[in-house]
């Protein structure tokens, strides 16, 4: 029977010193495990503040104290009243600030997002959420994040995308951009109007072969297909398009191949520059010019050359004499250079016929 006892109060006294061994290995985890939260909440660049259910200050970091330019009395005292009213001092809208606060404090289990703009420019993120201990609120930890070079590249982005917008929009010729399975992802009035579209919005998402006709679709693929294959650009193509209205237009375009960061080509940037009106003008010179030419040439002698409205009598000079300078110098040329003084009279003879090359007038007799 003693030893009965013996053996069982060794078994006590092994068990309780197990127990301990426990309770004592757990006290050093935590307490490692505190340290280690110490140690990340003073190294971490985001100011951090922990509050009880009340709102009473459990836990501020260095970062949160750099960030608001808290003086030391007010950590030290870890006056939650007083610490509030210095932040809102700081702020462009304390107002939103403090009715923020009071509605989380209020409701322990939401978490919130928002932005706070600093009177000296700064720009943060406030993060809050709860603090859950045994499956109940807490307190409430808050988070706040620089993000105040975030926000001027942001700007600077939507400045340059808006510039690039408002250029590409104001410029007459027809500018687009496709990505990589032919699908249109920009365009500006003048592409929307060739493809007899009214808004950007109706244009995008579609291909050539659901805006254009097979044939033009074709060849455009084509091009398109060579451009990714490739990573070579086309330029100045010569083409006629037709529109919804039956209407031709004369266009010279170019492709380019759209890169990314990595050179990886993810798209084209076409531009198409209308050149009809210049086209139908220079027919019209061409053919102007050829019928007088062919009517100076069937002129024979007895011709008068009008210059600077003064009439000189021409007559040892052929038309083909004349015609045969080369034109730039036909304005140039003076009479004392092709006829002999004598010949050069201001006579006004009795007219039939003018005929007018450019500056130039030729007098019939």
């Amino acid at each position: 029977m003693k030893n009965f006892f013996k053996k069982r109060i060794l078994s006590n006294s092994e068990e309780g010193y197990k127990h301990k061994l426990k309770e004592n290995k757990a006290e050093e985890n935590l307490k490692n495990s505190l340290a280690l939260l110490d140690t990340i909440l003073h190294t971490t660049d985001n100011g951090v503040l922990v509050v009880n259910t009340k709102g009473k200050i459990v836990k501020i970091n260095n970062r949160f104290a750099e960030i608001w330019n808290i003086p030391n009395k007010i950590i030290e005292e870890a006056d939650d009243e007083e610490l509030l009213n210095f932040a809102l001092s700081q702020l462009t809208d304390p107002h939103s600030f403090l009715e923020k606060v009071k509605y989380l404090y209020s409701h322990l289990a939401e978490e919130s997002t928002d932005i706070l703009i600093f009177k000296d420019g700064r720009i943060f993120e406030r993060i809050s959420k709860p603090m859950i201990i045994e499956d109940e609120p807490a307190g409430r930890v808050w988070n706040f994040i620089d993000i105040s070079e975030r926000k001027k590249a942001e700007e600077l982005l939507q400045n340059e995308r808006t510039l690039f917008r408002t250029i590409i929009d104001i410029i007459p010729d027809a500018i687009y951009v496709k990505d990589v399975e032919g699908k249109k992802i920009l365009a500006n009035p003048k592409e929307v109007q060739f493809a007899g579209m009214v808004s950007e919005q109706e244009y995008l998402g579609k291909t050539d072969r659901t805006i254009y006709s097979n044939e033009v679709a074709n060849h455009s693929e084509e091009e398109d297909r060579y451009i990714m294959e490739t990573g070579k650009p086309i330029l100045n193509i010569e083409s006629v398009l037709v529109d919804k209205k039956g209407e031709e237009h004369s266009l010279i375009g170019s492709k380019v191949p759209l890169r990314d960061t990595t050179g990886k080509v993810k798209g084209i940037v076409g531009i198409n520059h209308e050149v009809t009106e210049q086209r139908r003008v220079n027919e019209l010179l061409k053919q102007s010019e050829e019928r007088h030419r062919a009517l100076v040439e069937n002129v024979g002698e007895g011709m008068l050359l009008l210059i600077q409205m003064k009439y000189l009598s021409l007559q040892t000079l052929q038309p083909k004499q004349f015609l045969a300078l080369p034109k730039e110098n036909w304005l140039a040329v003076t009479l004392k250079n092709l006829l002999p003084r004598t010949n050069c009279s201001p006579s006004k003879p009795k007219l039939k016929h003018v005929l007018k090359v450019n500056e130039i007038a030729m007098i019939l007799r």
